[in-house]
């Protein structure tokens, strides 16, 4: 039986009955449906200049650290869904980083994706597409 099954179960077993007066009220309006969410993806990749790393300044680092804070952000409130890099050392023209998140529409995404803090400093080139997650692992235990 699935975790979604056993859970609609426990609840169907648990509802208190409806009194005679709940159960002859019209069921109240649905309501207004949010928009539902896309998927994008932004692919970061650091500028040519950075590819050394003694070319990294103070604040380009600042506007690194600034970057993963920002990403955590967006996964604690449920925009991100998964995030992460390349770990090829030099960094070259191959290095990049992957962000699958969450917008209600394109000018939301591409919102999101200009306001990270290494691409408004210029650290990281972007580029977002829309995506759409076809297969995805289930862990182990959930």
């Amino acid at each position: 039986m699935t975790r979604f099954a056993l859970a609609l179960a426990l609840a169907a077993a648990t509802a208190a009955p409806l009194s005679a007066q709940q159960a002859a009220s019209p069921p109240a309006a649905p309501a207004a449906a949010a928009a539902p969410m896309k998927q994008w993806i932004y692919v970061i990749r650091p500028v040519p200049r950075l590819y050394a790393d003694s070319a990294w300044t103070p604040s380009d680092a600042e506007a690194a650290r600034a970057h993963y804070g920002y990403l955590q952000q967006l996964t604690r409130t449920g925009t991100v869904l998964m995030a992460g890099r390349t770990i090829q050392q030099p960094l070259d023209a191959r290095t990049m980083g992957l962000v699958v998140f969450q917008a209600a529409s394109a000018d939301e995404a591409r919102r999101i994706a200009e306001a990270d803090p290494a691409v408004k400093a210029g650290v990281f080139t972007m580029e977002w597409f829309p995506f759409s997650v076809v297969l995805e692992r289930v862990p182990i235990g959930k």
